[in-house]
């Protein structure tokens, strides 16, 4: 018998990181946690937005990189 595991990244408050970051042409559509199939399709739609710079059709307030604040060492201070 083999046993396998597969990893299911989440954030630490285990809401997903849609969005752009401070590096040109860097997106990130991540942290699903166990939702990653259940959210797919509406992720991979706003994200597709975002990219193509079109209005998403929900808020990113809560979802995008801004949430998260860099500390000093890392020179982005994103958000």
């Amino acid at each position: 018998v083999k046993f396998w595991t597969g990893f299911r990244p989440s954030t630490p408050d285990s809401t997903p990181i849609i969005g752009a970051t401070p590096y040109s042409n860097l997106y990130l559509n991540t942290g699903h946690g166990t939702l990653g199939w259940t959210m797919s399709l509406g992720s991979g739609k706003l994200l597709a937005s975002i990219i193509s710079s079109n209005e998403p059709e929900i808020s990113l307030e809560g979802i995008d990189m801004s949430r998260y604040k860099y500390s000093n060492k890392t020179n982005l201070n994103y958000g």
